[in-house]
């Protein structure tokens, strides 16, 4: 049934959280797009999480794989109140297939389990404000800038998660 800060979270364990995030928030399959005069639909294989490594000096590894190969991951980096996301990213034929909300889903699950409350990180934006964009859909919202000028986000852990069904 999960710990009792699990429960005070609203989800019976971190496990359950991830797929609370992978049925509420996975994306459609990858997308169609024009290939001359017929619509053609990327494919790519499926995919799953891998279980999280640590790396040391408080840093935890999360990644997806397909085939055998690693096809996304992020670097959780724990120890306090927030735990820092970094170096998020999923190759470009599994991307729009939840494959990033599942990475993030993971990273909320080992900042859990460290003690953190909620995920901070910063859009590396191509300036498109898409990347910004997906974030702030999934619930992070803004709350300055870094050193480059990118939109530095949190969000509560419990939020991401999907605590007593409000997650988005």
């Amino acid at each position: 049934m999960g710990t009792p800060r699990d429960r005070a979270w609203g989800v019976a364990s971190p496990a359950d959280a991830v797929q609370v995030v992978q049925r509420r928030l996975a994306g459609p399959p990858a997308p169609a797009f024009a290939g001359g005069r017929h619509l053609v639909q990327a494919k790519a294989p499926a995919a799953r999480l891998l279980p999280p490594m640590p790396q040391g000096g408080g840093r935890v590894r999360v990644a997806a794989a397909s085939e055998g190969r690693t096809i996304g991951s992020a670097m959780v980096h724990t120890g306090g109140v927030a735990a820092r996301v970094t170096d998020l990213g999923v190759d470009a034929p599994y991307r729009d297939r939840g494959i990033g909300v599942q990475l993030l889903a993971s990273a909320a699950q080992a900042g859990f389990r460290a003690g953190s409350h909620k995920l901070v990180l910063e859009a590396q934006d191509s300036g498109s404000g898409r990347l910004t964009r997906w974030y702030r859909d999934l619930g992070f919202r803004q709350v300055g800038v870094d050193g480059h000028g990118q939109p530095r986000l949190e969000i509560p852990i419990a939020r991401l998660m999907g605590k007593g069904g409000q997650g988005r």
